[in-house]
């Protein structure tokens, strides 16, 4: 039976919170005025924030806000495609299932035709300025909407997330330092500092936060890199999980942080999951909920999101609550 903490407010609801239908839409010629796709399409994606991905044919569209913005000219398939839009181009990674040829980079100025810019380099974002960020050979180069190199920005780069809301991109050095790119390079945080090891991962989160985990231990950070909150979990027998199938997830707000921890064999069998929250200050997770669960025989994912003060969660295994956050998770019994 599903037990809630006694200090969190649960709601079974009846409909899957993950499941979306998608229906096929329409497209139309690209003029120089964004247009609706109104016309049937074969395939939609999500390819990047903010960029949609239809196919039509052998061609490919990418939409913003359900306006084309640009309209290949050669034949590409969608499910290969990760696409950003800039202020003045779009730019796409292009990986050719079919063929044995390295992931290509193009680059597409707003309703204007595409232009292969590299091989084996795929994009991260771009700046305010508009410039482009992508991962290459090299580490990270800057170019401009063109697809023109402006240079490289660095050679060692273990590690890079770009922050959407910043336009900025997190890197991990090989020594273990945070930095952030914004025009000008800036120091975070050393990992050695928060007791983090070589196999250390982070990744940017709402609110202006960035979540750092390895093992049994998470910390959250400020944009500053000053230490958020962080928590450990103890050693248990078996397979043991903190946030590797749910990730870190922040408000909004950035004023808290929630998580799944999953203990056993999630490829099939029994095991438990539950959900915790990390509050600013906290040294201590907060437990919120946790229940036993059967594992589906398969990769599987617990989505976690937030809604104002409401917890949203669901699991693959038909599980779906919604949890009231605002009494704080209190002590689990």
């Amino acid at each position: 039976m599903d037990t809630p903490a006694r200090s969190a407010t649960s709601l079974i609801v009846g409909r899957s919170l993950t499941n979306e239908t998608i229906r096929p839409v329409a497209s139309s010629s690209v003029s120089a005025r964004p247009s609706r796709v109104d016309a049937g399409i074969t395939a939609k994606l999500v390819a990047g924030p903010g960029a949609t991905v239809v196919q039509r044919g052998a061609r490919i569209a990418v939409l913003r806000g359900g306006r084309v913005v640009f309209r290949s000219r050669g034949h590409f398939r969608a499910a290969g495609v990760f696409a950003l839009i800039g202020p003045r181009a779009v730019a796409f990674g292009y990986e050719n299932y079919e063929s044995l040829a390295t992931e290509a980079l193009y680059v597409a100025p707003l309703h204007g035709d595409e232009r292969e810019i590299g091989q084996g380099e795929r994009p991260l974002g771009w700046t305010r300025g508009g410039a482009l960020l992508t991962t290459c050979a090299s580490g990270v180069c800057l170019r401009d909407s063109t697809g023109a190199l402006l240079r490289r920005l660095r050679m060692r780069v273990r590690e890079v997330r770009f922050e959407p809301a910043r336009s900025s991109l997190l890197a991990l050095s090989h020594s273990g330092v945070l930095e952030r790119y914004d025009e000008h390079w800036h120091r975070l945080r050393d990992r050695r500092t928060l007791g983090f090891g070589d196999q250390v991962s982070f990744e940017p989160l709402a609110g202006g936060l960035i979540g750092v985990l390895e093992g049994r231990h998470v910390a959250v950070l400020r944009a500053d890199g000053s230490l958020f909150a962080s928590s450990w979990f103890r050693a248990r027998r078996g397979a043991f999980s903190v946030a590797g199938e749910s990730g870190l997830v922040a408000n909004a707000a950035g004023g808290a942080v929630a998580f799944a921890v999953t203990i056993g064999d999630n490829g099939g069998g029994r095991g438990s999951e539950s959900l915790y929250v990390l509050h600013a200050g906290d040294r201590r997770a907060s437990k919120l909920y946790g229940a036993a669960i059967n594992f589906v025989i398969c990769e599987r994912w617990a989505s976690v999101a937030w809604h104002r003060n409401w917890l949203l969660y669901a699991t693959p295994e038909g599980r779906t609550l919604v949890l009231d956050t605002r009494g704080g998770a209190g002590r689990w019994s």
